[in-house]
């Protein structure tokens, strides 16, 4: 009898999208997945927009997301505006 492969916790905890486990120490909560094409959670774009990204094409090319098949868009684009970010005319 073999026995059943054990992943790492960090794995598990990443792979299930019902953990109530925290974040693996030195990781940052994801939030809810905005870009399943990338794996890009919410918090990684707030992130980036209160780092100075105030567009979605800023967004895409920080981090990828909204690149693929575009479905994500509208989110980040709420996330942006939510944000209350005004882009600057230079």
């Amino acid at each position: 009898m073999r026995a059943k492969p054990v992943s790492p916790p960090c794995r598990k905890w990443a792979c299930c999208q019902t953990a109530t486990e925290h974040p693996p120490r030195g990781q940052k909560e994801a939030g809810r997945t905005v870009c399943a094409c990338f794996g890009v959670g919410e918090a990684a774009i707030v992130e980036a927009i209160q780092s100075g990204c105030a567009t979605a094409a800023d967004i895409g090319a920080r981090l990828k997301a909204g690149t693929n098949c575009g479905s994500c868009l509208p989110e980040i684009k709420g996330l942006i505006t939510r944000a209350g970010v005004v882009k600057k005319i230079a």
